[in-house]
């Protein structure tokens, strides 16, 4: 099993890779967060983790420092955002203890297997600084594109372009937060209209706060 779970992400990896190099500017729009204002002050420094281009940080670049990670190299320099860009994994972080006031975690525990998820959160609790901030946005089982693919672990496809994803119950989703206080969760739904027909694509939101 954990020879499977090597060869995956190293497929991913490339994957992701040739994803970024044949695609340069692929997300539409941006990740709002609403909270933020209200609970980080203006120069914080944020964590961008499985950041790909930096869409999720685009909008707080001028409020705030904010270093993006990635372990796809073309996704970070395909970025637009003029701070620093560190190629690295999010479940070994090249950070010290208590680092960042927040980290931004959006569609990066989507794309990790089982295994590590765990590992990844513990990694991100690590490198925060008590009181500081999570936010989570994860794919629900309630999304569209549930089950479209090869199914390789529990709610995890993989398809045919090589990337997989995992599509979390609101439950199991709540429970990788256990170190975290949770201060808010929310299922966000946007309808998307492709060729006349019209699809929901379903999230999960969370913030934490490390206490």
């Amino acid at each position: 099993m954990q020879d499977h779970s090597v060869m995956l992400m190293k497929l991913e990896r490339k994957s992701w890779e040739k994803f970024y190099r044949m695609h340069e500017n692929p997300w539409k729009g941006k990740n709002e967060i609403p909270d933020i204002y209200d609970l980080l002050n203006k120069g914080s420094l944020i964590l961008d983790a499985g950041s790909g281009t930096g869409k999720s940080s685009l909008s707080y670049e001028k409020d705030f420092k904010i270093i993006l990670l990635d372990f796809s190299m073309n996704s970070l320099r395909n970025s637009s955002l003029a701070t620093e860009k560190i190629l690295g994994d999010v479940t070994e972080l090249p950070f010290k203890d208590d680092t960042f006031d927040a980290v931004i975690a959006f569609h990066i525990l989507d794309h990790i297997l089982m295994d590590k998820r765990k590992i990844a959160i513990q990694e991100l609790f690590r490198v925060l600084k008590k009181k500081g901030y999570i936010f989570a946005l994860s794919f629900s089982t309630e999304d569209f594109r549930y089950g479209k693919g090869n199914e390789i672990e529990k709610n995890t496809f993989l398809r045919g372009n090589g990337i997989f994803t995992h599509y979390f119950e609101e439950e199991e989703f709540l429970n990788l937060f256990n170190n975290f206080k949770i201060i808010k969760f929310e299922k966000r739904l946007i309808k998307r209209l492709i060729l006349k027909k019209s699809y929901n694509m379903v999230n999960l939101f969370t913030v934490g706060i490390k206490i």
